[in-house]
């Protein structure tokens, strides 16, 4: 089972839009020195639907390597046909992942045409596959769905994204010594672990991860109200954070890591980055929030 905070792994990119390799070094290097659990790569902050195949390979490829064995990724692959999953499959083969997470983006896609899709690659994959229920990217899985595909021997949890409180809950009804089930959002993290999460993802994590694994161990430790304290300063704080029409916060993200000298501050090539207007009211919040880290 994961444990604690795993941070969306973002992508760094250098200005042409490909790939950065020693962003992703550093980046791998920062959040290693905080001593996560794990990661979620080719995540949908990780902008995994606009990166071609073979810089999904690059990706993939660049965080085995860099990672060493010390966090548990979960890796995307960001496909859509089958072929490709398992040309993904193949061609990452032998790096070295704790599981391959798969979102279903056809969503005319019934549910029995959903679990086959998932029972054909659990059977090709050398690594546990998880379910990723985003449904704002991709087709939402029903609970029953879930709960046929989870008793597959190669399958192992759920990322339960979007902010339905109530599907949440009842997904992680289903959590077990077998299947995991970790939620999504930097904003939910104190209400999830109310609901039982031992793990939870955020791409803010990748930033800031300090803040979060500061809730977990204050909720863990039944300081329950310095918990909600701080997780109610942290939304104070994000709701402030100028935004671009992206419909992911990768731009932002990178930007505020861009401060920190860990990597440039680029996306894909269908992505916005700020107006310099924009970039001054991002400064005076990252000074913010880093005295947040530090209090």
């Amino acid at each position: 089972m994961l444990k604690g905070l795993i941070p969306v792994l973002l992508t760094p990119m250098l200005k042409d839009h490909k790939v950065d390799p020693n962003g992703m070094k550093k980046l791998i290097n920062y959040l290693a020195s905080h001593n996560l659990d794990g990661l979620w790569a080719l995540g949908s902050a990780s902008e995994e639907i606009n990166i071609g195949f073979s810089q999904k390979i690059k990706v993939a490829k660049l965080i085995n390597k860099f990672n060493k064995n010390k966090m548990k990724i979960i890796m995307g692959s960001g496909c859509v046909s089958l072929d490709d999953h398992y040309r993904f499959i193949d061609e990452t083969a032998e790096c070295k992942f704790y599981g391959l997470h798969i979102l279903p983006y056809d969503l005319k896609m019934g549910k029995s045409r959903t679990i086959n899709l998932f029972e054909k690659i659990a059977e090709r994959s050398p690594w546990p596959v998880w379910m990723y229920h985003n449904p704002k990217r991709g087709r939402a899985f029903e609970l029953e769905t879930i709960r046929e595909i989870s008793q597959h021997h190669n399958v192992g949890g759920i990322k339960i994204g979007g902010y339905n409180l109530t599907d949440i809950s009842k997904c992680f009804m289903l959590k077990s010594s077998e299947f995991d089930v970790v939620a999504a959002g930097s904003g939910q993290l104190y209400a999830c672990l109310a609901l039982g999460a031992e793990a939870h993802t955020t791409s803010e994590g990748s930033v800031y991860p300090q803040i979060f694994k500061k809730i977990f161990e204050l909720f863990q430790s039944n300081h329950l109200d310095e918990a909600l304290s701080l997780q109610r300063k942290w939304m104070l704080l994000n709701a402030k954070v100028p935004r671009t029409s992206n419909g992911e916060h990768c731009a932002e993200e990178k930007y505020f890591l861009h401060k920190l000298e860990i990597c440039q501050r680029w996306v894909n090539e269908n992505y916005e980055i700020h107006t310099e207007e924009e970039t001054v009211k991002l400064d005076k919040i990252h000074s913010e929030i880093m005295l947040l880290c530090a209090s």
